[in-house]
């Protein structure tokens, strides 16, 4: 008759099973591993192996991201910061150089003034109490441009010396009522409404319109 003490106990009885179950599935698995059949590895296999454990390469956003978020350390030496500095004016030099409008050059004689011709503007207004002149070589601004009248007080005039070229102009009377030069046959509207003449000024000559 066994005694109590070689009777196992329920634990060891379930490990002692486990153990027997896991020796008969190795068994099963090696029988069904030597009935494959035997093929030889593609070639390209260890590429594909060494390739799938190459490390992946960050983008550059990501890599700009963890820069940014990283603490460095920065170090200035005056002796770095001159050349620096030299790269710097050449690249200031080179850009003014390209961007600044050349002026042709000019030979022999120094470069002449700019010729005027004396113009004599006329207005006969009797009404008015002031008359301006106003146009395109004074930008359009009365200062400095009034009119003065004659004895009979009918007839207004302004004398000025103006470069040669083609002007617009007209007459601001009473500072409110701008008007054309009714004895200009060169007229164009201004876009707003108003009328301006035109003079070609040139030649030699004192002018009067």
């Amino acid at each position: 008759m066994k005694k109590p003490e070689d009777c196992p106990s329920p634990p060891r009885r379930a490990k002692n099973e486990r153990k027997t179950q896991g020796s008969e599935e190795l068994l099963l698995l090696e029988r069904m591993l030597r009935r494959l059949p035997d093929r030889e590895p593609p070639p390209d296999l260890v590429g594909r192996i060494l390739e799938s454990l190459a490390p992946k390469r960050i983008s550059a956003w990501r890599r700009l991201y963890l820069w940014l978020h990283t603490p460095h350390t920065l170090s200035i030496s005056p002796m770095k910061l001159i050349p620096a500095a030299a790269v710097v004016a050449a690249l200031v030099v080179a850009v003014g150089t390209v961007i600044a409008p050349r002026q042709p050059a000019l030979r022999g004689a120094k470069q002449e003034t700019v010729k005027r011709v004396p113009v004599v503007f006329t207005l006969e207004s009797p009404g008015a109490h002031t008359v301006s002149l106003i146009g395109s070589f004074n930008e359009w601004s009365p200062a400095g441009f009034e009119m003065r009248p004659t004895a009979e007080g009918r007839l207004w005039m302004l004398k000025i010396q103006l470069p040669e070229g083609r002007y617009r102009y007209a007459f601001l009377v009473d500072g409110r009522l701008v008007v054309a030069d009714p004895r200009s046959p060169f007229v164009e509207s201004d876009g707003f409404g108003n009328r301006n003449s035109i003079i070609l000024v040139g030649g030699d000559d004192e002018r009067e319109v």
